[in-house]
């Protein structure tokens, strides 16, 4: 169903500009996740002098059947980062091991991610969308085409 139509784009799609902490309060890291690892993460190249944190959940390779060559993958993008910044790695429940730290983050757009957001103290950045997710259809290349030349809220073409 959710190929014919999106019925909350705009939680699929994630903050259209950077959500600050309450109270002007700023990051002490940058939580990053499998989807953000990358130098261009937005929420990493806002803070470069941030440590970035990244949580391997003890649950999610058994869940999702990850292969040994994805785990070694994401270990050596880990420590490609750790040469330009400090990274710290924990195992365990990213909502345990992240509560009470102040963080800012890339909206990743997938279920777990906003699960564990939501119970997160978090700066919130865009996510680097080619065309943001609306409420069209995505069956075919022609309907999301259609779509993603539609104007933006803003008056432009996305």
């Amino acid at each position: 169903p959710r190929l014919r139509a999106d019925p909350k784009p705009e939680v699929t799609a994630g903050p259209v500009t950077v959500e600050a902490l309450d109270g002007g309060r700023v990051p002490e890291a940058v939580w990053v996740t499998w989807e953000s690892l990358g130098d261009g993460d937005p929420a990493l190249a806002a803070h470069p002098n941030l440590p970035a944190v990244l949580v391997f959940d003890e649950h999610l390779p058994a869940a999702r059947r990850l292969s040994g060559k994805r785990l070694v993958f994401v270990a050596e993008t880990v420590a490609d980062l750790a040469t330009r910044r400090d990274v710290e790695v924990h195992l365990g429940d990213p909502a345990t091991v992240l509560a009470g730290r102040r963080l800012a983050a890339t909206a990743a757009p997938v279920p777990g991610w906003r699960r564990i957001a939501a119970t997160l103290d978090l700066e919130r950045h865009p996510w680097p969308w080619l065309v943001r997710p609306g409420p069209g259809p995505l069956t075919s290349f022609t309907a999301w085409r259609r779509l993603s030349a539609a104007p933006t809220r803003s008056g432009g073409s996305a």
